[in-house]
């Protein structure tokens, strides 16, 4: 009986969730107009924008030139279990917006997916 009450536990959780796991760790899931990153824990804002790159280029046949563009910003908090979702649509006619750093808290922030998925290379893990 115990371990039929771990396996619903674990059953119930985010990590069982059901999506595409980005080459550093995040759970992407969704369509063209509402890609969710599901962040792990202390996720930065490269890394977000990493994974939600690399799942429109490889789930969404999306071109290196669209662009991926934060809809539903993250408030901030980083911490605990797992942070905070963050949305994204893409945009094959939007143009890179976004400051001297990159902020999955700004709305409208905007990489292009070759940009997003370099960020890749840094941010293994988180």
């Amino acid at each position: 009986m115990r371990s039929v009450a771990l396996l619903a536990a674990l059953a119930a959780t985010p990590a069982a969730a059901t999506g595409w796991l980005a080459p550093n760790g995040h759970l992407v899931d969704g369509g063209p107009q509402a890609i969710v990153v599901h962040p792990v824990a202390g996720g930065s804002s490269a890394g977000i924008f990493c994974a939600a790159g690399s799942y429109a280029m490889e789930r969404l046949g999306a071109q290196p030139a669209d662009a991926v563009v934060v809809t539903s910003p993250r408030s901030g908090r980083i911490f605990g279990p797992g942070g905070e979702t963050v949305g994204f649509r893409l945009d094959p006619g939007a143009s890179p917006d976004h400051g001297l750093l990159l902020k999955v808290s700004r709305q409208g922030e905007a990489v292009s997916v070759a940009h997003a998925r370099a960020l890749c290379k840094e941010h293994r893990g988180h």
